[in-house]
């Protein structure tokens, strides 16, 4: 693990790494992040990056670790194994983004319908229904 990123407050891995990446930052008595305090996506159009905001109770300190994916095959590791804060979140990020959480105990739909929406709704390719790309109000 790179100390100088660390010391900046911004982590980036890889989906190959990720898991490890986010073992390490956890079990590491240097680091100490113990706390998944939210999982979410961002679509960057070219990538989709997950974004996981990590908190150490001992130093009193926040993380942030970015792992970028190709949004025409968005699956990444689930790290639900390493905190459970994260079952709900990687739900969350699947319905609104489409990202398949691989090893996910329970990948049901947490706010899609059982069948879900037939879109992701957070991507920037979703259109909104009968809107011709104006800003409200113009």
């Amino acid at each position: 693990m790179n100390q100088a990123m660390i010391e900046t407050g911004v982590v980036e891995s890889t989906p190959a790494t990720l898991l490890a990446d986010l073992q390490e930052l956890r079990d590491n008595a240097s680091y100490r992040f113990d706390r998944l305090l939210d999982v979410t996506a961002v679509d960057r159009g070219e990538t989709l990056e997950l974004v996981y905001r990590l908190h150490s109770l001992q130093t009193n300190r926040d993380l942030v670790v970015k792992a970028s994916i190709d949004p025409a095959k968005p699956e990444i590791v689930s790290v639900s194994g390493l905190w459970e804060a994260a079952l709900f979140g990687e739900r969350e990020v699947q319905d609104m983004f489409g990202v398949v959480f691989t090893g996910h105990p329970d990948p049901r739909p947490l706010l899609a319908p059982e069948d879900g929406f037939g879109f992701f709704p957070l991507r920037k390719n979703y259109k909104l229904p009968g809107r011709s790309g104006q800003q409200a109000g113009r």
